[in-house]
């Protein structure tokens, strides 16, 4: 609970997440990346996008390279928010589930990308097991369109990535706190551009529209893992439309 509130007081800029490892920031969101037996790392250039995006378009001011850790690291328990990201299994030990176990218990948020896309794959096997390894009984379950997640930011109508694989996402339920997220639909390749700013990679099966998506999944993404419920309205939802109409 004290890492979590630390988080949601640094997005109102009042103090920061405290760390004491050399240059990482002590008042900015950090992404912190699992890194994993599987492909873990699809897209290492996608960081900066994230953070530019974020930037943009709401009031974060995300640190622009994320910080690689593993679940058997002692670094955990420093990162509020963690991202599992990829392809193929991902190896998760017994150990490294009693270790997730605590760190969600704690307050942390996980969020777990499915770059692959869809559910025929091994990472989309490992992962679905893994709801009822960390709590007996429980399963992924979808994240209800009503649910505080889809209005964090952005008013969502629907779940989107880079693939379009389904329109939902998956949620993870400890008491009645959702602690875990889970997308099939590669959000983190709708979001890696090159040094100019270009999109890195095409969205099917639709385009640039879908692409939009996806970069708002993401953000209603984090602002719900650092806000929790706190954001249930969409009074500001015309001025954000606005503002991000016309990005490419």
């Amino acid at each position: 609970m004290k890492r979590r509130l630390a988080v949601l007081s640094a997005l109102f800029g009042l103090v920061g997440v405290l760390r004491a490892d050399g240059d990482w920031p002590g008042d900015r969101l950090v992404f912190a990346q699992i890194r994993h037996p599987g492909e873990w790392d699809p897209y290492p250039e996608v960081w900066p996008s994230a953070a530019s995006f974020l930037r943009e378009a709401t009031s974060l001011d995300p640190w622009p390279a994320r910080r690689v850790v593993t679940l058997d690291s002692a670094a955990l328990a420093d990162e509020p928010f963690l991202v599992l990201a990829g392809r193929g299994d991902p190896g998760i030990t017994d150990g490294d589930v009693a270790r997730l176990r605590e760190h969600l218990r704690a307050g942390g948020f996980l969020w777990i990308d499915n770059t692959a896309g869809g559910s025929s794959n091994p990472l989309d096997r490992a992962v679905w097991a893994l709801p009822s390894r960390l709590f007996p009984g429980e399963s992924w379950r979808p994240v209800p369109l009503t649910h505080a997640l889809f209005r964090s930011f952005f008013l969502l109508p629907r779940a989107a990535g880079r693939r379009q694989t389904e329109d939902r996402l998956w949620g993870l339920w400890a008491g009645d706190r959702l602690v875990a997220v889970y997308d099939r639909n590669d959000v983190l390749g709708a979001l890696a551009r090159d040094r100019v700013g270009q999109p890195l990679y095409p969205c099917d099966p639709g385009g640039e529209s879908q692409r939009r998506e996806g970069q708002k999944t993401f953000a209603n993404i984090v602002l719900f893992a650092l806000t929790g419920t706190y954001k249930t309205d969409a009074v500001h939802q015309p001025f954000l439309e606005r503002r991000f109409r016309g990005r490419p």
